[in-house]
């Protein structure tokens, strides 16, 4: 099913390639088993609207900081990506094409570290 999903969307001249592999790279993930902690901090305490956040790739969650580099908009995007939404559902979004660059590196970094292709 992800693979027909995946060329479905490789098909669609008007999908952007790198939200493709952005969500091909989430489902991989997911699937294993490693998805990220997207609701709370490590410690636990709720991700909150209005905050920015750093990833942190050894808890695999977000942690506060004044110059977090992940917003809400970026955190709704993920939960998005990572809750198995299709590429064609993920396109509509509003400034899909930021927030896929936004979130590239943190999917990519994960992907690295817990699976060998």
């Amino acid at each position: 099913h992800l693979l027909q999903q995946a060329f479905a969307a490789l098909d669609d001249p008007t999908m952007p390639l790198d939200l493709i592999r952005l969500w091909f790279g989430a489902q991989l993930l997911r699937l294993s088993g490693h998805t990220p902690n997207l609701q709370t901090e490590p410690d636990g305490t709720k991700l909150v609207a209005g905050q920015t956040y750093e990833f942190i790739l050894d808890d695999s969650a977000f942690t506060a900081r004044p110059d977090g580099a992940f917003g809400t908009d970026s955190i709704k995007f993920l939960r998005l990506v990572f809750s198995g939404s299709p590429p064609y559902a993920l396109v509509r979004i509003g400034d899909v094409h930021q927030l896929t660059k936004r979130s590239a590196n943190l999917v990519i970094s994960m992907r690295q570290q817990y699976i060998r292709l």
